[in-house]
């Protein structure tokens, strides 16, 4: 866990007194960028969108911290949102944001190929076009699923690294990130059940409200109880989802034999830094 983050709470005269890893709330949030223009790049309209969700977004009593693949579209929509939590007057609980590449898109083994039919289904059915298609293209599954791996990586070192938290602490984790490895994750680790409480083994987003719109995503909350006990839990689309802790781990395992690296972009640099 970042050290600045275990450190939040250390300006308390109680926490010396306190023990650690009990009674914890830990949220980590995965969230696709905001609205983007035909360069990729966040809009206007992608910028106000996420300003105006900084300005609703309901902060943890220890804060939040932001992380951000670095793609100049994620980094503009850390920036909107929290110009937003700044608005709500709680700048003293956002921790310094930094870029993770582990959160930005792979170099594709068959790029060319998939970056040619990727645009041409973004261009026939609309901003959808290209998570669909990449969710079931099979030239690009190898590279999603390592992708994917970090997401998994990350949650297992942070809901780790909970057990070092004062007791009682309340921190959310975001990253701002993109569709595609956001509904990579929730498919294959979130477990969705039928109208007979069964679980659905091949994930149709269609059939679930669609693909991820923008600055839509999913939190995995961990919670610690008064004896330390872990407890995990997924929240998307105002579902409560169960967790599969064996496809977790597989992906944990993955990511950890075969660490992966993004691509990235010029990134401007962000004025919380």
């Amino acid at each position: 866990m970042e050290k600045n983050l275990e450190q939040s709470n250390l300006t308390s005269e109680n926490n010396f007194e306190r023990e650690k890893g009990e009674n914890i709330n830990l949220v980590i949030s995965f969230i696709r960028h905001g609205d983007k223009d035909s360069k990729g790049e966040l809009t206007e309209r992608g910028y106000e969108s996420a300003r105006e969700l900084g300005k609703h977004k309901e902060v943890l009593p220890d804060g939040i911290k932001i992380y951000n693949s670095p793609f100049r579209r994620t980094a503009s929509t850390v920036d909107a949102i929290l110009d937003g939590v700044e608005e709500q007057g709680k700048k003293d609980k956002t921790f310094k944001t930094r870029q993770r590449i582990e959160l930005a898109p792979p170099e594709w083994e068959h790029f060319e190929i998939i970056a040619k039919k990727g645009k041409e289904a973004e261009e026939k059915e609309g901003r959808g076009g290209l998570f669909r298609y990449i969710s079931h293209e099979p030239l690009a599954q190898k590279d999603l699923n390592h992708w994917t791996s970090a997401l998994a990586f990350m949650i297992d070192r942070y809901r780790r690294g909970s057990h070092r938290f004062y007791e009682g602490s309340e921190v959310e984790l975001r990253h701002i990130t993109h569709d595609v490895v956001i509904g990579d994750f929730l498919r294959k680790v979130a477990v969705f059940k039928d109208k007979e409480g069964k679980r659905i083994e091949k994930v149709d987003f269609d059939k679930l409200g669609g693909s991820m719109n923008f600055l839509e995503g999913f939190e995995f909350v961990v919670r610690l109880d008064e004896k330390g006990n872990e407890f995990h839990k997924i929240n998307f689309r105002g579902q409560e989802l169960e967790v599969d802790e064996e496809k977790l781990n597989e992906l944990v395992k993955l990511f950890k034999e075969n660490p992966y690296e993004g691509r990235t972009t010029k990134v401007y640099p962000l004025s919380r830094q």
